[in-house]
């Protein structure tokens, strides 16, 4: 997925593209069941950057993806991902 699709699609797409379950997702991250509902369901809003790191921690958004549209020109990629 690219970071413009995390940023915009459902909740449960990213779950989906993950091959992960509720279950897993909740315990594999330590997110409450409740607020992973809420997000799936739209009664709660998943914060952008929350969504991000989400996505890149289950694979579903790549480390060249997390850049693009963050950078400027002068601006360098951090390496912490590495």
């Amino acid at each position: 997925m690219t970071r413009e699709e995390v940023l915009t699609c459902s909740f449960s797409r990213i779950l989906s593209e993950a091959m992960i379950s509720q279950a897993d997702f909740c315990r594999v991250l330590e997110i409450p069941r409740r607020s992973l509902q809420r997000w799936i369901h739209g009664d709660g809003d998943c914060p952008p950057y929350i969504r991000l790191l989400i996505a890149y921690r289950l694979g579903v958004l790549t480390k060249s993806d997390w850049a693009k549209g963050r950078m400027e020109d002068s601006e360098q990629p951090l390496e912490f991902f590495d």
